[in-house]
């Protein structure tokens, strides 16, 4: 397993493109005259095997690799990434501004999520300490938005509607919680990446039907920031 380590953000990357077009396939073919779509549809459930699969392969190959994370992509693209992931969480949220109080509070949150992740693309241009708990705005954000997506499909009969954007929700903001942790110092870099690139794949799965702001989430989590931790001295390491 080790030798195909390298390759896992390219698999969770296709893994995501494979989902979503096999959705799109779902969705062009549209409901029936009752308004429901084939649940036996072979684009359906092309999507639940790709995705089961692809979080069994991902866990499995970061459980695997021993080696410390390295950054897949150059810093640019990261910084751009986590911008362009800002720009897409706001703009989600300029409806939700009339809605429901929950919604409404829901939006605020998004836009300090938006703020505190330009916030930080700027900070890590500038090359300077981040400010890590910025990265608990936005898991508080999708948290939120999971909770949102349960009320309103509580008594939604066909999880296809609404499963992959769930899913997609879940997984960025356990992604984004333990990249603080990576930040500070205290999380678990196999734990971490094996999160953001199951976030990366569930959202690419869930664009569309959706709004983009889950392509660019997604874009967000493949490329990075990857945190590499720093060696323990050998004077440390034996002071344990």
């Amino acid at each position: 397993m080790k030798k195909f380590s390298p390759y896992v953000h390219y698999l969770a990357a296709f893994a995501g493109v494979a989902a979503a077009l096999l959705r799109q396939w779902l969705l062009v073919v549209g409901p029936d005259r009752k308004g429901l779509y084939p649940a036996a549809h072979p684009g359906w459930i092309g999507y639940l095997v790709v995705v089961v699969l692809a979080i069994a392969a991902l866990f499995l190959l970061t459980r695997s690799d021993q080696t410390p994370t390295r950054p897949f992509a150059p810093a640019a693209f990261s910084i751009f990434g986590q911008a362009g992931a800002a720009c897409g969480i706001g703009l989600l949220c300029l409806p939700l501004l009339q809605g429901s109080r929950m919604e409404l509070i829901c939006a605020l949150v998004g836009f300090a999520a938006a703020i505190g992740l330009l916030v930080l693309s700027w900070q890590q241009f500038q090359q300077r300490t981040v400010f890590a708990p910025a990265y608990l705005l936005p898991a508080v954000f999708f948290a939120l938005q999971v909770f949102l997506m349960g009320r309103a499909h509580s008594t939604e009969t066909q999880m296809l509607c609404f499963l992959p954007q769930f899913l997609a929700c879940a997984a960025t903001g356990l992604a984004s919680y333990e990249m603080m942790g990576l930040v500070m110092g205290i999380g678990n870099q196999r734990k971490g990446r094996f999160l953001r690139l199951c976030a990366a794949a569930l959202c690419f799965a869930a664009t569309p039907g959706a709004h983009w702001m889950y392509a660019v989430v997604g874009l967000w989590q493949l490329l990075g920031p990857a945190i590499v931790a720093a060696p323990i001295a050998p004077a440390e390491a034996q002071s344990e």
